[in-house]
């Protein structure tokens, strides 16, 4: 289900990323940007951040405030204090997740991908 916001003079469409094919590619995003005929397009489903511009057209991909799904999370059923180098390991992967964490927020003055216009 897509729908059409207008603020302005601007046309501003909305998808869902689950039905764009295939997912998250730009050319295919472009595509339902020129059929709903909007100036900016917002999708989701991926978890990630993303923005860019394509023949002049906004894509924004707002993410998700809790990040995307990792299966490199550490799962940990039962550590002793005792095993250092186990509770090291563990360390190790709950500072890589917060680091990840961390790489996906905005930050300030962030570059936006743009790509080259088609023709």
């Amino acid at each position: 289900m897509n729908s059409i916001i207008r603020q302005g003079a601007l046309k501003i469409g909305c998808c869902s990323g689950y039905t764009v094919v295939p997912k998250n590619d730009p050319l295919s995003l472009l595509a339902l940007a020129r059929q709903l005929d909007v100036d900016i397009l917002l999708w989701g489903g991926t978890h990630n951040v993303e923005a860019y511009t394509l023949e002049g057209k906004f894509f924004v991909n707002p993410g998700s405030c809790t990040g995307a799904f990792n299966t490199d999370w550490p799962i940990v059923f039962d550590v002793e204090d005792s095993d250092e180098a186990v509770t090291s390991e563990v360390e190790k992967k709950l500072t890589r997740m917060n680091s990840s964490m961390k790489m996906m927020l905005p930050r300030e003055n962030q570059q936006i991908r743009s790509y080259p216009r088609l023709t």
